[in-house]
């Protein structure tokens, strides 16, 4: 039976032509091949809240980087050409493994090298607007709460960043404290995680 989410996602027509899914050789051509890839990734990312990809599995999701009737897939070197391009536009970063979950990470010089991808489909900006704004409008501004409370408590149920993962959490946190708008507390002890932390969302300057 078919998935519903991806049932009603719909692919654009460039999808069903099989020279999209092979590296181009001419340089113009490569070029809009790759944003035409990058802005396919984003939506469909948007579309089924997908924040990361993994270079290792170049087929998965399946349904993106592959087309059954064509017998075509993207590889894994194609792939990490696109999610290059998408790091150096700031639609994305490459991630690398630690202790205590993933963290932003320089991409590696080879395929194997590079770790996991987060997908921007919302910048760590964004997510730190739509954050800020659920605070002011709650009454949050100026209370320091528990970030595990923001992402996870009943008063943010119906938020697009309620249950945001870690990572996409932290980087929306850390871009509002370089702004300006919020300060990020350690936990009570030293081996705390992210939820346990506190969080200050402040006025904006």
């Amino acid at each position: 039976m078919a998935n519903p989410a991806e049932s009603a996602f719909r692919f654009p027509e460039i999808h069903s032509f099989p020279p999209f899914f092979t590296l181009q050789p001419n340089e113009a051509t490569q070029k809009k091949q790759t944003e035409m890839w990058i802005q396919l990734i984003l939506d469909y990312a948007r579309a089924h809240r997908l924040f990361q990809l993994n270079l290792q599995r170049p087929h998965e999701p399946a349904a993106l980087f592959t087309n059954t009737k064509l017998q075509r897939a993207i590889t894994q070197e194609h792939l990490a050409t696109i999610l290059d391009a998408m790091a150096a536009q700031e639609r994305g970063q490459w991630l690398q493994s630690k202790a205590g979950g993933a963290t932003a990470a320089t991409a590696g010089t080879t395929v194997k090298d590079k770790g996991p991808f987060l997908v921007h489909w919302r910048t760590p900006a964004e997510w730190g607007d739509l954050l800020h704004r659920w605070a002011d409008e709650t009454g949050q501004l100026g209370a320091v709460c528990t970030v595990f409370e923001v992402l996870h408590g009943s008063l943010s149920e119906g938020q697009a960043f309620h249950e945001l993962p870690e990572i996409v959490a932290l980087l929306a946190f850390e871009n509002l404290v370089k702004r300006g708008r919020a300060q990020l507390f350690s936990g009570s002890a030293p081996s705390a995680g992210l939820m346990e932390r506190g969080i200050k969302f402040l006025a904006s300057p």
